[in-house]
């Protein structure tokens, strides 16, 4: 058996250092099938064949293996300092048409946080080229996960590339998909709840979505405000939908021609749309209302030629019509009902009003008497 024993090369001995069976040393290099440029160097022409491969013989023991170590070994006093690369792995190509070589991809081993024992932390990310320069599309670190995230804020986040507003269609960070059914599952605790949130680049939590287990409830929520909740039986409510209801506080008496009528006392108000002292309803969005009221008017004069009770809106009129010329003496009393699907639009208003034609101004409106309106979609 022939042996080789190389101690030394160096540009002395050779420019081209020595080469043995394909394997060429010089100046501390090696290269395999190819002149060295860097501490090892493999060149093949093999198309699919593996160009590095990393056999162990498998003992009894369990120990991982084969394995590859890549080692940042810090000669400075103070230590490598946080978020530094402690290794890259490169991938490169040439440009089309025989360009110049370009890197495509990296993967790098990133020392987050180099504490001492315990208190080290790093992450790994992947680098891919885009545009012209690397972007760093994933981040994994001990507990968490970021897709073109690179501080993650929570274990999984998933963020594209900022395009300012965007249409609905946009809105594709996530997709599942499959021939047939498909889902997204959020499971949590039996006693517990299961949470969607919204956010935005101030606070993570201007809008939920949440299932209740202890109670079966489906609810949504708009900065921590409740504005509907389901249940397991298909009960629907409406904490915020705006709806009134209201009764005069006092009786309002001899009521003149065109005279607004006075619901001072509130029975309920969601959302603060009715307004006690002038009997007004301002729709807070566009929609179709339901309005209506039960007016009960008293003393109503013999010598008038009608009465009527007015429903207004920003977009029209109704009117509930009387001739008290059919009764023999002035009406003790008589009930005004009416009830209206009306659309309006965002600070349209709604109000009743008194009106009458001739004779004696001696009606009272009685504080059984009632006015109520509500969003009906």
């Amino acid at each position: 058996m022939s042996e080789i024993r190389v101690d030394t090369i160096s540009e002395k001995t050779s420019a081209n250092g020595v080469a043995v069976d394909g394997v060429t040393l010089k100046d501390g290099k090696v290269g395999i099938g190819t002149a060295p440029s860097t501490d090892l160097h493999i060149k093949s022409t093999a198309d699919n064949a593996p160009h590095l491969l990393l056999e162990n013989f498998q003992n009894a023991d369990t120990d991982d293996a084969p394995v590859i170590e890549l080692y940042l070994n810090d000669q400075t006093t103070g230590g490598i300092g946080d978020n530094t690369d402690v290794g890259v792995i490169r991938f490169t190509g040439d440009e089309k048409d025989g360009g110049s070589k370009e890197t495509y991809a990296e993967i790098r081993g990133v020392a987050h946080d180099p504490g001492q024992g315990t208190g080290n932390r790093g992450h790994l990310s992947l680098f891919v080229q885009s545009a012209g320069s690397l972007a760093e599309t994933m981040t994994l670190d001990e507990s968490q996960v970021g897709i073109g995230e690179t501080t993650p804020l929570g274990t999984l986040h998933v963020r594209t590339a900022d395009t300012g507003a965007s249409a609905s269609n946009d809105a594709n960070e996530l997709i599942l998909e499959q021939n047939g059914a498909s889902g997204l599952t959020i499971l949590s605790a039996n006693n517990s709840q299961g949470n969607i949130f919204f956010g935005d680049d101030g606070d993570n939590d201007v809008g939920r979505i949440i299932y209740n287990h202890s109670n079966n409830n489906m609810s949504f929520r708009s900065n921590a405000t409740e504005f509907l909740r389901a249940d397991e039986d298909g009960h629907v409510i409406m904490p915020k939908q705006p709806a009134f209801l209201a009764s005069p506080a006092s009786q309002q008496s001899n009521l003149a021609n065109n005279t607004t009528l006075l619901f001072g006392t509130e029975i309920t108000d969601r959302n603060a749309d009715f307004n006690a002292g002038n009997g007004t309803f301002t729709a807070p969005v566009t929609g179709l209302y339901q309005v209506g009221f039960s007016i009960r008017l008293q003393e109503v004069p013999i010598n008038a030629t009608y009465v009527m009770v007015e429903t207004v809106t920003s977009n029209r009129s109704f009117f509930y019509i009387l001739d008290p010329g059919v009764f023999d003496e002035d009406a003790a009393y008589w009930e005004f009902n009416g009830n209206y699907l009306i659309d309006m639009d965002a600070n349209d208003t709604y109000f009743i009003r008194y009106i009458q034609s001739g004779g004696n101004t001696s009606t009272d409106m009685s504080t059984t008497s009632y006015s109520f309106g509500t969003l009906a979609c």
